[in-house]
């Protein structure tokens, strides 16, 4: 049971999955939509008022100039799909930019504009890169092979370059030694391999290192919940080999989420952070630990878990740790289909709202448990950030979904190919407010929405991580210029944390932003003096570039436009590092 369980660990619930209930909104610009909060609600038409009686349906998407690059590729042009494939892209352009991409190494980008002084260093970014192999896909999004990309940005010059290649897995290695059509060579989370039970019967799943990537003490680490960090090189990102972490055992699952503790300052010791990660059993127990660059893991203990859970995202405050988790899990008794091999484990995985969500308050300085306890069953991917309110009360600030949204959220990404985007599953902004109680007192939680905008992957200065921060950033929903929805989240939105007002920045019909990422300048006096980076998917041309935006007025024209020779698959998570820190 104890190999068998790896795999279902592999929880980095993402977004682009469907769209949900829509906010009402007031068109500010062509290129903006802003939202300031009243009595009685939102300014503005009501998206459902545009879209009328469609509110529930997929929306057409643009048609002949984004297709058309689709339907005019040769069959024998290495960009063709398989042809069940291309009609799907075809259908809804936006899926082009789920195909793999070839690997490079420092090829030059066009810079248009000027590339500020604040950016000397590299964007690193990790996401699926690859989620068929020839016509076979993988079971799931979030079992793509890793890819990571690595932006160099040089102001002096006003250049820059790419380099992308795949993650080195063992899985990936044997996968490369197989015929396209051959099946797949290893079990993944939610992917059986060739062989039926039989094959699978006793098989951990593997790991895909596609989730994010962390600058660590001079080392680049690729990270998923599946499994121990994998070391790249930061320069060319060959594989170096899995990374085991001072005073971990081998092979410890470290999740894709760790937070930098900017209140505690060790000499010496370089950058403290916050992670977690599954180990396995039986029984199953979650690590909570602390490390510093230098010294390791200085602090550790185990959370046990009655069913299996997984954690992707958590909120630290200046005194605090707050691990929720949500009761979509899978029972022991289930596991055992998973060790008999009848099914891939991921696909085990129930939402049982019964259950509760249990929250977990930890303390920073021991990691002892101060509250362990049950709240109503809430879901989401990605906190923005979490700060002590005062000695007794916790802010925790979520991307929430709605409590019964998650079956139809996985249903999309087991085929982002034939993803149906509706309108009950996109997350809002809430803030879970907890009061930890006495020893008399239970504790109690507040949750309410604060912006309605329908976003994800959210961003803030990572100064401000633990404190009560301004502003938040995120991949956000824009409609397109008919009114119509665009099938995936396609623009950055900035959101104010205290009043739910937010503006939105498109970049036309046929383009999909991802992620943004905040990098503040050098003597930054203001939270969000600083830039936002992000990749735009050109559905018209199926090539990616990188839009650098001013994190105080995102509506101004961009600082900078980095056109890329190709596209480069959506990702999930990135970090920027500056040049002295490579």
């Amino acid at each position: 049971m104890a190999k068998a369980a790896v795999a279902l660990v592999l929880g980095h619930v993402l977004l682009t999955s469907a769209l949900p209930r829509v906010p009402r909104v007031s068109r500010a610009s062509s290129g903006s939509v802003t939202s300031k909060p009243r009595a009685g609600g939102f300014r503005g038409r009501r998206l459902q008022d545009i879209l009328r009686n469609r509110a529930t349906e997929v929306v057409a998407e643009q048609k002949a100039s984004s297709s058309s690059f689709w339907e005019s590729l040769p069959r024998d042009d290495p960009r063709s799909p398989p042809p069940d494939v291309q009609a799907r892209i075809v259908e809804s352009p936006w899926r082009g930019g789920l195909e793999p991409c070839p690997e490079t190494t420092g090829d030059p980008a066009e810079v248009i504009g000027k590339i500020p002084e604040a950016l000397d260093g590299v964007l690193y970014r990790n996401g699926a890169g690859r989620i068929r192999v020839g016509s076979n896909q993988y079971g799931h999004w979030f079992d793509g092979d890793g890819f990571v990309s690595r932006l160099s940005l040089d102001p002096t010059r006003n250049q820059a370059s790419l380099t992308c290649r795949y993650v080195r897995t063992d899985r990936y290695q044997r996968q490369e030694g197989a015929p396209d059509e051959a099946g797949f060579r290893s079990r993944g989370a939610w992917t059986q391999r060739e062989g039926g039970a039989l094959g699978n019967m006793g098989r951990s799943p593997t790991n895909p290192a596609n989730t994010s990537p962390l600058s660590w003490n001079g080392k680049l680490l690729a990270l998923c919940e599946g499994g121990p960090p994998i070391e790249l090189d930061p320069e060319s990102l060959e594989t170096i080999g899995e990374y085991r972490m001072e005073n971990l055992p081998k092979g410890a699952f470290f999740s894709a989420h760790p937070k930098e503790d900017h209140f505690t300052t060790d000499k010496g010791q370089g950058k403290t952070i916050f992670n977690n990660g599954l180990v396995i059993g039986p029984p199953m127990t979650l690590r909570l630990l602390r490390a510093t660059e230098k010294e390791g893991v200085t602090n550790s203990r185990t959370l046990p878990m009655s069913a299996l859970s997984f954690v992707h995202d958590f909120a630290l405050t200046e005194r605090y740790g707050v691990i929720f988790l949500n009761p979509y899990t899978v029972s022991y008794q289930d596991l055992l289909q998973g060790l008999v091999g009848t099914k891939a484990l991921g696909m085990l995985y129930k939402w049982r709202p019964e259950d509760k969500t249990r929250i977990v308050v930890f303390d920073k300085e021991t990691l002892e448990v101060i509250r362990d306890f049950r709240a109503p069953a809430m879901t989401f991917d990605h906190v923005i950030n979490g700060y002590d309110l005062d000695e007794d009360r916790i802010r925790v600030q979520l991307l929430l979904h709605p409590s019964d949204s998650i079956l139809d959220i996985e249903k999309g990404r087991h085929d982002m190919y034939q993803s149906t985007w509706t309108q009950t599953t996109l997350p809002t902004f809430h803030n879970i407010d907890i009061t930890l109680g006495s020893s008399g007192s239970p504790p109690r939680v507040d949750t309410y929405e604060v912006s309605p905008l329908l976003s994800e992957l959210p961003q803030i200065n990572p100064r401000y991580t633990g404190a009560r921060a301004r502003w938040g950033y995120v991949n956000a929903l824009k409609p397109l210029s008919d009114g119509a929805l665009p099938g995936k989240l396609n623009a950055i939105g900035k959101i104010d944390l205290e009043t739910g007002e937010f503006t939105v920045r498109g970049f036309g019909d046929h383009k999909y932003a991802d992620e943004p990422i905040f990098v503040p300048k050098a003597n930054a006096q203001a939270e969000d003096d600083g830039y936002l980076l992000t990749y735009v998917y050109d559905t018209t041309t199926h090539k990616s570039e990188i839009h650098i935006l001013r994190a105080d007025n995102i509506m101004a024209e961009s600082e900078a436009v980095i056109s890329l020779s190709h596209h480069v698959p959506y990702s999930f998570h990135g970090c920027f590092v500056k040049t002295d820190e490579v």
